[in-house]
């Protein structure tokens, strides 16, 4: 049990950021998931044609009015489960299915995908999957913990976790409740005498499942995984958000681990929410999977004349400046003080939001949709 814990610990150090005296994160606070499965690819990364249909960016101002704020997801490996709630907040804004603020819970989330889990971290497919097959609540309901937990238990991870032991403690520290609570029977989490006795739990059993079925039964239908260029496009011009999953490369993201790994960092680019591109001869392309990782991200539009600069690190020794033209508008879930705090598009400033390069996304991304009733490409 303690090298299980000590390897939790390990990992979650490696992707560990400044914090100020506070004891609130820096704005230097960027974690990433565990590298994800490659299940989703574009068919043709390639395809020149689909960037000439005659429009040349999306409508960003108007999908805007569908994003809920940007979130944080702290000294947590969850960034998928960040994108895949920004991903169904702005879907059922964007069909009227809800109206007013909307707030899911990213912590419900992650105990879901995470159950017997012994890390952090998930993926698009599964995620969405989950939220079809149980539901979803309120922020409010399942507010989320920013900080990761390990032994020795204190607080409220003493409080859910400190009874358990083995399989259930170690799932218990990832997902932050006891994994057999999701299918213990009802009497159970009602009786004071059981070692599953969580009442406030069962409420939210109950409430994730009247959400499934007010929300997701019937109204999830198609596949997840986009698998050409035009379609991206077709859903971003559309006003349909996209979810788009990376290999982590810390030189083109201007990461802290990039100077650690002797790659180089451009602090006005994290700063402004640039991401370039891992050129096949930079240090960037052959150090980063010494570390690998995944990032996930929402997409909210595309502009086919954005420029993005970069000067990177060569593996001869060199540094070279690159100029790509071609971006998505992504929605990072980094919080606002850090990555993007100074990130503008159409005129305006939108803290947390940045830019990501065509060319990183298509040779190395997957994307993917919430194919919902009313959405239209």
């Amino acid at each position: 049990m303690k090298a299980l814990n000590l390897s939790l610990i390990s990992a979650f150090l490696l992707f560990v950021s400044p914090v100020r005296a506070d004891g609130i994160p820096g704005d230097d606070e960027a974690f990433f998931d565990p590298p994800y499965p490659v299940s989703a690819r574009l068919a043709n990364p390639d395809d020149a044609a689909a960037l000439r249909d005659g429009e040349l960016r999306s409508d960003l101002l108007t999908m805007m009015k569908v994003q809920t704020p940007v979130k944080s997801q702290a000294r947590r490996g969850t960034c998928s489960v960040f994108s895949a709630t920004a991903l169904l907040e702005t879907t059922l804004l964007r069909t009227g299915a809800v109206e007013g603020e909307v707030d899911f819970s990213e912590e419900w989330l992650q105990y879901l995908v995470t159950r017997y889990a012994s890390e952090d971290g998930s993926f698009a497919f599964k995620n969405l999957q989950t939220f079809v097959d149980s539901g979803f609540v309120d922020e409010v309901d399942a507010p989320y913990v920013s900080d990761p937990w390990a032994e020795p238990l204190t607080g409220l991870a003493e409080e859910r976790c400190g009874h358990l032991s083995s399989t259930r403690l170690a799932s218990c520290l990832i997902g932050h409740w006891d994994p057999k609570l999701l299918t213990s029977p009802w009497q159970s989490l009602v009786d004071s005498a059981s070692d599953t006795y969580n009442p406030e739990f069962l409420e939210l059993r109950k409430i994730s499942a009247k959400n499934r079925a007010e929300f997701m039964d019937g109204n999830v239908e198609g596949r997840y995984a986009i698998d050409n260029i035009q379609n991206v496009r077709a859903l971003l011009r559309a006003g349909t958000a996209v979810i788009l999953e990376l290999p982590v490369y810390y030189g083109a993201w201007n990461h802290r681990v990039a100077t650690e790994l002797g790659i180089g960092r451009d602090m006005a680019n994290w700063h402004a929410g640039l991401v370039g591109y891992p050129e096949a001869a930079s240090v960037d392309y052959a150090k980063s999977d010494e570390q690998a990782a995944g990032h996930s991200v929402l997409v909210v539009g595309y502009d086919d004349e954005r420029i993005v600069e970069t000067r990177v690190k060569m593996q001869d020794g060199t540094e070279r400046a690159f100029r790509y033209r071609g971006a998505y508008v992504i929605k990072n879930s980094w919080g606002t003080s850090g990555f993007g705090k100074d990130f503008q598009a159409e005129g305006r400033t939108f803290p947390g939001y940045g830019v990501l390069t065509y060319r990183y996304a298509h040779q190395f991304g997957s994307f993917y949709r919430l194919p919902f009733a009313g959405l239209t490409e």
